[in-house]
């Protein structure tokens, strides 16, 4: 058996032909808005609000760093984020 791409192409046979009732339902269900979808919309509308980049913050570190108030161990920076990608 072949392997190919073919499937994955938009507008192949295989794509037009594969629609279950179940996967019609998730759409719909999906964009159905509902009660719960406010605080989330809510949250969402706080987060545009707020900037990419805590400045404050990022010139307190570089000041700390600078002064060599702040702790730069590579290997347990290292292993801190080891540790949080492996979540």
């Amino acid at each position: 058996m072949k392997i190919t791409s073919n499937l994955l192409v938009p507008g192949s046979a295989m794509q037009n032909t594969i629609k279950s009732p179940a996967t019609e339902n998730v759409k719909t269900s999906a964009a159905a808005p509902s009660v719960s979808a406010a605080p989330i919309s809510q949250a969402q509308q706080a987060l545009r609000g707020m900037p990419e980049v805590d400045s404050q913050r990022v010139a307190e570190l570089k000041a700390a760093i600078s002064k060599g108030a702040l702790d730069t161990d590579p290997a347990s920076l290292a292993q801190t984020m080891m540790d949080y990608y492996r979540r």
